[in-house]
């Protein structure tokens, strides 16, 4: 007859002598394998914070541990894309409004007044079509900014209006336009290509108007290149929305490269934090080939 077990008297045993419970029950092994599994995991936890560390610094992060196969049969992946919408208005004046802008288009091709648009919410950059007959005129809460052709970029916020000037002269009209379209508002400030105005609900004076870098004025509308954020994003997809996205083109020297399992978010138009975890933690490094495609490919 075996003798009965009594578990109750375990932890009292464990904390006498702690290796004497495993070595009776024969689990000596399978205890020392825990031990080393957990130092394991440890030092791969460790590894994955030191690397996150130098990704936020990148301005890229990126947590999903290495792996050239899915941790499932069907892993679950999101990717998000988000680009300013690109509209072209009826007398070929482009737009790009940025994600939530809301605008609204008062004028026709065959119309003979002024183009008048209203920006309901958000920013806009407008790329205008010149015509001195028509003015280009975009009302935002209360002010009114007229244009001939140039571009220029309008935010409009619960506390203000911002206007940014990029190319040409822009004048900023404090009530609603009703000149006639070639008649100029003598009258109106004029805000020159690298300039900013902010105006006030309700507007004050003088206008506050401020000169922008060529760096400000990119990181201003900065909002205007693609961002990618990717979640446990296979490497295959994630380079199929780069080639869309980047205006690069990169490709993968073999095929098991795009199972590597991507996390973080990234601009468009800065790779070079994704080149470098793929190269420091990944040990995947890049050459520009023949064709000027970036291949990604195991280093050696």
């Amino acid at each position: 007859m075996k003798p009965e077990s009594r578990p109750s008297t375990v932890p009292d045993r464990w904390k006498e002598a702690p290796l004497e419970w495993p070595r009776a029950s024969g689990q000596v092994d399978a205890l020392l394998a825990e031990i080393a599994g957990r130092q394991q995991r440890r030092r791969r936890r460790l590894a994955a914070a030191a690397a996150t560390v130098a990704l936020v610094c990148l301005g890229l992060f990126i947590a999903t541990p290495f792996s050239r196969a899915p941790t499932s049969p069907h892993p679950v992946t999101r990717t998000v894309v988000t680009a300013p919408e690109h509209r072209t208005l009826p007398d070929g004046t482009l737009v790009e409004l940025r994600p939530g802008a809301e605008l609204i288009v008062n004028f026709t091709a065959d119309s003979a007044d002024l183009r008048r648009v209203t920006l309901i919410r958000g920013e806009a950059l407008f790329h205008v079509v010149p015509n001195p007959a028509r003015p280009f005129v975009v009302s935002a809460g209360n002010s009114h900014f007229r244009a001939v052709g140039t571009a220029f970029s309008v935010n409009l916020t619960p506390e203000s209006v911002a206007l940014l000037v990029t190319e040409g002269r822009v004048a900023v009209e404090p009530t609603t336009p009703s000149l006639p379209a070639a008649t100029i508002n003598t009258t109106a400030p004029i805000i020159e290509a690298g300039f900013r105005v902010v105006v006030a609900h309700p507007p004050t004076t003088p206008l506050a108007v401020a000169p922008v870098s060529a760096d400000e004025a990119l990181r201003a509308l900065a909002w205007r290149v693609p961002r990618l954020e990717f979640s446990e994003t296979p490497l295959t997809e994630v380079v199929r929305l780069l080639n869309e996205h980047s205006g690069r083109r990169l490709r993968l020297a073999t095929p098991d490269l795009g199972r590597v399992e991507i996390s973080g978010a990234l601009r468009a138009n800065n790779l070079d934090p994704l080149f470098q975890i793929l190269r420091t933690t990944y040990r995947i490094e890049t050459a520009l080939d023949s064709d000027g495609a970036i291949v990604l490919r195991s280093a050696r």
